[in-house]
């Protein structure tokens, strides 16, 4: 998929998720503890400190699909199977980490389940240094198993960074003017550092954060 679609596309995800997680939005969550399934309790509790998310469903079927199976109990009785299902929402789940990681900027993917753990910014496509030096760390870093996006639109660096800041990617690796003086700047999403190193610093850099992933 070329570039420019797949971040097409990760900007409507971002800016759909980023609505129903209420990024930058400053309301208050609630906490409900009849959405839990247990009718037994109806207290409902808001407060800015809590947050409840379902991130999985569970529903009683009952006895039709497996009522000529029986199990005896302790006391020796012939009793029907109670069917039930449950599952985990991979939509809610994602929804349910933006919730709890994002800023006023958009998301910020924690790296164990961002889409892509690194985005690399060519400040100036059209100058031929960047554009060279950031191909070549896109594709060392692919090397390394780091899933990795290039921004090669020819665009408005100030575009790309609020674009990349709103997907949320972990980390961003931008080549622009310094690269004269061998320097690339890197910027962790989380805590918003930006720092300059060499190119297989950062490199380097995120290869062993996305390693400890798969150790773990």
């Amino acid at each position: 998929m070329k570039t420019k679609k797949l971040l097409a596309l990760l900007l409507a995800g971002a800016m759909s998720l980023s609505l129903l997680a209420g990024c930058g939005g400053g309301t208050d969550a609630t906490t409900d503890d009849t959405a839990s399934g247990d009718t037994g309790d109806t207290t409902t509790e808001t407060t800015s400190d809590l947050a409840y998310v379902q991130g999985n469903g569970k529903m009683v079927i009952g006895y039709t699909v497996y009522e000529p199976m029986n199990y005896t109990d302790e006391n020796g009785e012939n009793k029907p199977y109670i069917m039930g299902c449950y599952g985990i929402g991979i939509t809610r789940t994602a929804a349910a980490a933006i919730e709890k990681h994002h800023d006023d900027f958009g998301i910020i993917w924690p790296l164990a389940i961002a889409p892509y753990h690194c985005i690399v910014v060519p400040v100036n496509i059209q100058e031929e240094e960047q554009k060279k030096v950031a191909f070549e760390i896109y594709e060392k870093l692919q090397k390394e198993g780091v899933e990795v996006v290039i921004d090669d639109r020819d665009d408005r660096a100030g575009v790309k960074f609020k674009d990349a800041d709103l997907i949320g990617f972990p980390y961003r690796i931008t080549v622009g003017k310094t690269i004269k003086d061998g320097l690339v700047e890197f910027k962790t999403r989380q805590t918003g550092e930006m720092v300059t190193m060499t190119p297989d610093e950062a490199v380097q850099k995120i290869a062993e954060e996305v390693k400890k992933l798969k150790v773990n």
